[in-house]
């Protein structure tokens, strides 16, 4: 369908992208009946975010000395949940003892090392780095402590490319 074509952004799972270096993923989320579904956009990406975190944390705990740095935004609107968004989320990260709380990120690897840094792009965050004002569309910008290259609005892969190399 359309809606799979539209909302896919990745074909590989979540372990691969660790094992092939993907250190910094981008994690949309829904409030679906207290349990949170990855989306991106309208499309449920039929992924479970708690397995998500499981490999992460497998992840950092086989390699203590590596780090993941995770942004996660609040994607489409909660449909019967009973909790507040941020509220649950939160105490479900700090379930996960490899998930820093810390709203700063550290300032050399050496101290990010064996963590999870969350980047919190969702209204009422009380944990990880504040994104929630101020995140740009499709552009490469500063906010607070944080240099972004966030631009996807691109036509050619090249162009992506050349993106990232310039940054």
């Amino acid at each position: 369908s359309i809606a799979d074509v539209a909302g896919k952004c990745q074909s590989l799972t979540i372990e691969d992208q660790l094992y092939i270096g993907v250190r910094f993923f981008d994690i949309r989320l829904q409030l679906v009946e207290d349990e949170f579904n990855i989306v991106h956009s309208f499309v449920d990406q039929a992924t479970d975010f708690d397995d998500v975190l499981c490999e992460m944390v497998d992840f950092i705990t086989e390699n203590p000395s590596e780090f993941l740095i995770v942004s996660i935004k609040k994607d489409a609107d909660s449909k019967r949940a009973d909790g507040d968004f941020a509220t649950m989320l939160e105490e479900e990260l700090r379930e996960y003892s490899k998930i820093s709380t810390s709203t700063t990120l550290p300032k050399t690897v050496g101290e990010a090392r064996g963590k999870i840094y969350i980047i919190s792009r969702y209204e009422g965050s009380t944990m990880g780095i504040p994104a929630y004002e101020g995140w740009q569309d499709s552009t490469t910008f500063t906010l607070g402590e944080l240099y972004v290259q966030d631009n996807y609005k691109v036509e050619t892969e090249e162009e992506k490319i050349a993106d990232i190399e310039s940054t």
